[in-house]
Formats: structure tokens, sequence, C-alpha cells
């Protein structure tokens, strides 16, 4: 059997590089080279917490306990279970600034070829 081979045009030379109106155009076409970060809510963060292993064995705890007239001791555990959310959820609300913060101290450059000279741009503008 005969092997297909791939053909590779390459459209700009060494020499030149891309132009910056190529590139503004390539940028607009694909997007930035950049992760898009998807945001939720505070509010669902935060109920998403009762939804672990964890959460799931404090409240069946809590129902038990209410199931048995020991009032004391659900209230006991339904103060861990929400003492548990929050605390976890401050955790990752301080991690995700702390994450936020490093994110933009840290603004990575690259060297590209554009209208024949060497360019520092940010990574973001690097396009196919």
């Amino acid at each position: 059997m005969e092997k297909k081979k791939a053909i590779v045009t390459v459209q700009n030379s060494q020499t030149v590089g891309l132009s910056s109106e190529r590139a503004k155009q390539l940028l607009q076409e694909y997007g930035p080279n950049a992760i898009v970060e998807q945001r939720t809510y505070p509010f669902l963060r935060f109920i998403l917490r009762f939804w672990t292993p964890i959460a799931w064995m404090l409240e069946l705890i809590f129902v038990l306990q209410l199931y048995l007239s020991k009032f004391d001791e659900a209230l006991i555990t339904f103060f861990l279970l929400v003492f548990n959310a929050v605390i976890g959820f401050s955790q990752e609300e301080k991690a995700k600034k702390i994450l936020a913060l490093l994110r933009a101290k840290l603004q990575i450059k690259a060297r590209v070829f554009r209208d024949e000279l060497w360019q520092e741009v940010d990574a973001t503008e690097i396009v196919p």
C-alpha cells in the first residue's frame, strides 16, 4: 500500500515573517492564545460544598439523629456540616485570589519575527 504524503505549505518566508496586519487578522480569526477561565457564581460554589462524600456522611448522621430525637447532637452535626462548608469555601477563595495575583505577575512574553524584525509580544498574541 502506498502511503499518502502530507503536503505542508509555509505561507510566510523565514526572512520576512508575518506582517503586523496579518497577525492582527489571525488574532481576530482564531482569538487570543489563552485558556478561557470558566467563572461560576460564588453561591453555587458554596452550595456544591454540601455535595461531597464527607458532607454526605454528615448529612446522613444529621438525619439519623433527627430520626432518633437526639436534637442536641443533630444541632452539633449541622454546625459541623456548615462549618466544614464555610472553611472549605473560604480557603478556595483565598487560593483563587492568590492564583489571580500570580497570573497577573507572570505575564509570559514571546519573541516573534514580524515585519522583518524580531519583536517581543505577550504570549496571548501568538497566532498560528
